[in-house]
């Protein structure tokens, strides 16, 4: 029922209620009278439920189309929310480790980098000493003590003594030859054998030629020349320790 209907019968029943009395006729000016102001009212009427019906539409579209555009907005942070709590409960990605995986050796091209010191492995017995590379040295040296030279099989052997952090390994090899070694303390030089040893540094593992000379007033107990270094390795002099330290 519209707002019209509803406002003809409201005033059909006011004047029910008015009392009993049945009203007198009016003449037909009085009459024409009321009915153009109750024409009146009636448009006047209608024309504000139309408004009052229009407010309430544009309310409820207003309404709809806010709580869509919040449901929305709300839904696109739940999934970032989700996304967010879905990265912070998953572990982080781990990259297998090996206890058992030695550091790289350092190469430039097809040649190890050595520093002014390197760790260098003796086998046997498995001795690991630091060694100074000293690239005006033809051959290589290492600190023996105790030596005494004997024959065996018709060949010269020589038995010395290698001293590690107070641990000693008493080594025999065949001398290979003897060289004259010169020390500040000793002008005229001394007569040392020329054995070899089996040296691991970086990626080499070879056997190669060592002095066995008393170095015992020297700061390191080994020495890496050109025998060593040629064709095998560069030197980067203002490094130490480049290789890894050996297993």
């Amino acid at each position: 029922m519209t707002c019209a209907q509803n406002f003809s019968l409201a005033l059909i029943a006011g004047s029910l209620l008015t009392g009993c009395m049945i009203p007198q006729p009016q003449s037909e000016p009085v009459v024409a009278e009321n009915n153009a102001q109750y024409d009146q009212i009636s448009h006047e009427l209608a024309s504000l439920c139309a408004v009052v019906a229009a407010a309430a539409d544009r309310t409820q579209t207003q309404l709809s189309d806010g709580v869509e555009t919040k449901l929305t907005d709300l839904g696109e942070e739940l999934s970032t929310i989700r996304a967010q709590v879905a990265a912070c409960s998953a572990p982080p990605e781990m990259q297998p480790i090996s206890c058992d995986s030695p550091d790289p050796v350092v190469m430039h091209d097809e040649r190890m980098v050595v520093g002014e010191v390197e760790w260098v492995t003796i086998e046997p017995p498995g001795f690991v000493l630091n060694a100074r590379i000293d690239t005006g040295a033809q051959s290589s040296s290492i600190h023996a003590e105790n030596l005494t030279q004997f024959e065996r099989d018709g060949d010269d052997w020589v038995r010395f003594e290698l001293t590690i952090e107070e641990e000693v390994q008493i080594l025999e090899r065949p001398i290979l030859r003897h060289v004259r070694v010169y020390q500040q303390s000793d002008k005229e030089g001394s007569r040392r054998p020329v054995v070899e040893m089996r040296v691991i540094v970086g990626n080499v593992a070879d056997t190669f030629d060592f002095t066995l000379a008393d170095r015992a007033h020297l700061e390191h107990d080994m020495i890496l020349g050109r025998n060593f270094l040629t064709d095998l390795a560069l030197v980067d002099v203002g490094r130490q320790y480049i290789q890894p330290l050996p297993e």
